[in-house]
């Protein structure tokens, strides 16, 4: 009976290594990666981004001061001046707290901008002057912007009697000298416009309000 036990534990010990096969080790095979199970999650639901249009704003002029006054000296050279200097003052805007210059913004009167030479008051005198007449632009715009409530900081007037506006109502230019400016004392901008036809000069101011 011993015996047997002592065989038994012999071949226990050996490692039962019966029939040439490898013996048994407690060791688990390691599992390389290309192995792996591919099993991916499923991709879960997601939910597509809410965009709302947002409408275009856009802008809504409103009349705040208009002024006509008659041209009655119908020169051509004159009235060229006067389509000339309206085209660049036309669709000028002013922002809020900013102040205008006539000067400034249309510039030195030259030929080569297609000024000619036409009528102009001096010292209560009439000669003649490259960009004669635009002074109507200047002192209709004036009327309009005074009736839209703007500050004037500069104007003055002629030497003599001009036949577009009443005494004390007009608005004299001279590049380098004269001036005529306003602020725009609002808290929105103010949009020029001036036109020049039908023997009229009309000037109008706009209020510009954004709507969303």
């Amino acid at each position: 009976m011993k015996f047997l036990m002592v065989l038994l534990a012999v071949f226990m010990l050996g490692g039962c290594n019966m029939e040439g096969k490898a013996p048994i080790t407690s060791e688990l095979p390691s599992i390389l990666p290309s192995e792996m199970p591919s099993i991916l999650p499923s991709a879960l639901p997601t939910a597509e981004p809410t965009i709302k249009p947002t409408a275009a704003a856009t802008e809504s002029p409103v009349a705040l001061g208009t002024y006509i006054t008659r041209i009655l000296d119908t020169d051509p050279n004159r009235v060229n001046n006067l389509q000339i200097c309206a085209s660049v003052l036309e669709g000028v805007t002013v922002g809020p707290g900013e102040e205008f210059s006539f000067n400034t913004t249309v510039g030195m009167r030259t030929g080569e901008k297609g000024y000619e030479e036409a009528k102009i008051l001096v010292c209560g005198e009439r000669e003649y002057a490259v960009g004669g007449g635009i002074c109507q632009i200047s002192s209709t715009l004036y009327n309009a912007a005074e009736d839209a409530g703007m500050e004037i900081t500069e104007r003055h007037n002629h030497t003599g009697e001009v036949h577009y506006v009443e005494i004390g109502r007009d608005a004299a230019v001279s590049f380098g000298e004269q001036d005529f400016r306003f602020r725009n004392p609002l808290d929105v901008p103010v949009r020029i416009s001036i036109t020049v036809e039908n023997t009229e000069v009309k000037a109008v101011l706009y209020k510009i309000v954004t709507q969303a």
